[in-house]
């Protein structure tokens, strides 16, 4: 098991590769981290391949109809 304090460097590490803005906002960077903890103390490049999606064009990945619930109860 990773110890916490090198997650972090990892986590850090990862953000900044990812997008390099990340080192010029290091609160930016402090909520990423907070969310991964709230979370369950995931990885932020766990959290960035499930949770993020960066794109200029998301229309054609989310599809209002995927998850369409009718909540009648008839």
């Amino acid at each position: 098991m990773i110890k916490a304090e090198q997650q972090i460097i990892e986590d850090i590490n990862f953000l900044v590769s990812v997008d390099p803005t990340f080192a010029e906002s290091p609160d930016d960077v402090d909520k990423v981290l907070e969310t991964c903890e709230n979370l369950g103390g995931i990885s932020a490049e766990y959290f960035y391949h499930e949770f993020v999606l960066m794109t200029e064009d998301s229309s054609k990945y989310h599809d209002p109809e995927y998850l369409k619930i009718d909540w009648r109860l008839s």
